[in-house]
């Protein structure tokens, strides 16, 4: 039983500090550019008709900082943000009233990252966002524009390269919530599905 007991010492003292040091890996504030290839629709409703838009897809730069909190030795709670550098395609709708393209402008994301270190340098991560933009309708006679929110849910993988240098790879679906234009009784409600992949730099 002794010898148990002092092998087990052993090994906390040995592997403990070896596993905060690999958390510390993910843990501070970290800054990354990521490329995007968002899959986006639109449903509208109007005058008791439904449409919903063909799904587009976009290829969108994002820039992206956060900060990771060691919560305990495998686990780091991290806080960010992302903005898009420019417009998603959010769909065309087409029906007996004309047709209408939709996109997404000043996308923006503030979420929530709880991490899992899955191996010495991996982290696995869930992603919690609260999403905001600028819808744009365009029917050719018209622009018009609303602000719209939504939520999103993902999940994702972050490798440490070395020299503070980190690549992730994560998939994440939004859902905006349902929005009208000013002016107008049209009801609009858009969806994307997001493929990130993303190289970063930890200070």
């Amino acid at each position: 039983m002794k010898k148990v007991l002092i092998a087990a010492t052993v090994a906390t003292l040995v592997f403990a500090p070896q596993a905060f040091a690999q958390v510390r890996t993910f843990e501070g504030f970290s800054v990354s550019a990521n490329a995007n290839m968002i899959s986006a629709t639109t449903e509208i409703s109007v005058n008791n008709e439904s449409f919903n838009g063909l799904g587009q897809h976009s290829t969108v730069a994002s820039l992206q900082a956060a900060y990771g909190f060691r919560a305990t030795d495998s686990v780091v709670l991290s806080l960010g943000g992302t903005y898009n550098l420019s417009d998603v395609e959010a769909g065309t709708v087409k029906g007996t009233y004309g047709s209408a393209a939709f996109k997404l402008q000043n996308g923006t994301s503030l979420y929530f990252e709880p991490g899992y270190l899955v191996s010495d340098k991996t982290l696995a991560y869930l992603k919690i966002s609260y999403n905001t933009g600028t819808a744009k309708g365009d029917s050719g006679a018209q622009s018009i524009t609303k602000d719209i929110t939504g939520a999103g849910l993902g999940f994702g993988i972050r490798a440490d390269l070395g020299k503070n240098l980190f690549l992730q790879v994560e998939g994440t679906q939004i859902q905006f919530d349902s929005a009208q234009f000013p002016g107008d009784t049209t009801n609009f409600k858009s969806s994307a599905t997001v493929g990130t992949v993303g190289i970063g730099y930890k200070f």
